[in-house]
């Protein structure tokens, strides 16, 4: 089965809740999930805005103190240390091989040394690049929609909006399944992408040879769903992407489980449940409805 076949089947169970993530979003930031999956930024505004800024003011002040404690600016917010009942039996393995007893603490030194220097390079990396944007965009919607699928890259994270991927997982809540649904314009894909959409679509390039009194358009302003799926199986994540029904060349990827650059996060755990409501919604939704009545009334 393919990518698109599954994304369709699986959407009926992703809808209930980006429905519900659409009602908290009207509330408080009606662009962070818009009303329609097409939805163009400054094209086609219309979604409607709230009458008061109480939603919108309290999610950003959640979201700031949240980015602060997962990223604070001015100290180290992690520390890499060593295992101490694995560095004491190597400390006894080198003392059986005549290793000095008396360079043992010289040696957990440098080794600490070594590790505070990795401490400050990854600091410097979070603070030269988009991480904290990243981050502070995935607060957003994890307090708003309740679920976002984050992409670890090695140009940085990226952020999955709920109406862009659905997701199945286990009785435990571990996740067995992703699809990822991108809307690219075609003139700004990768060559190996452009091929393959070429090669399969014989009608695409028709019609991109038909003048435009025909009513159809070229290659500029055109777009192209690409689907990537994500799955995770015996011990291992694998990824790969298709574009029209197809596979797309050296796209294919498989690491660990505990290496995987895909997480799918939830606000809440909910038993037996494959997403999570937003805080929005669990907490003070009656209430922002209620303010947004009444500020309708004055």
């Amino acid at each position: 089965m393919s990518c698109s076949r599954d994304y369709g089947y699986l959407e009926s169970d992703r809808n209930n809740y980006l429905s519900r993530a659409r009602t908290a979003a009207r509330y408080t930031l009606p662009y962070l999930i818009p009303l329609s999956d097409t939805y163009t930024p400054g094209q086609n505004d219309t979604h409607p805005l709230p009458r008061n800024g109480l939603g919108a003011r309290g999610v950003h002040n959640i979201t700031s103190r949240l980015t602060l404690a997962l990223l604070p600016p001015t100290e180290t917010f992690f520390r890499f240390t060593i295992d101490e009942i694995q560095l004491a039996q190597e400390e006894q393995q080198l003392i059986r091989e005549g290793f000095d007893p008396d360079k043992l603490a010289e040696r957990k030194s440098n080794m600490d040394l070594g590790l505070a220097t990795l401490e400050r390079s990854v600091l410097r990396a979070i603070e030269t690049s988009n991480d904290r944007v990243a981050v502070h965009e995935m607060l957003l919607h994890l307090i708003v929609g309740g679920n976002t699928l984050l992409y670890v890259g090695e140009k940085g994270l990226r952020c999955f909006h709920l109406n862009r991927y659905v997701l199945r997982r286990d009785p435990m809540g571990n996740p067995l399944q992703a699809i990822v649904c991108e809307e690219l314009s075609v003139e700004g894909l990768p060559d190996k992408v452009r091929q393959v959409l070429e090669e399969d679509d014989d009608e695409m390039r028709g019609r991109e040879h038909q003048s435009p009194e025909d009513g159809s358009s070229s290659e500029y302003g055109r777009t192209v769903k690409l689907y990537t799926e994500v799955k995770w199986e015996d011990g291992k994540v694998s990824w790969y992407q298709e574009v029209n029904g197809k596979e797309i060349p050296g796209s294919r990827y498989s690491v660990k489980a505990s290496e995987s650059p895909w997480l799918p996060l939830r606000m809440y755990r909910v038993d037996g449940h494959d997403y999570s409501p937003g805080y929005v919604e669990a907490a003070c939704l009656a209430d922002l409805q209620t303010a947004e009545a009444l500020s309708q009334a004055i």
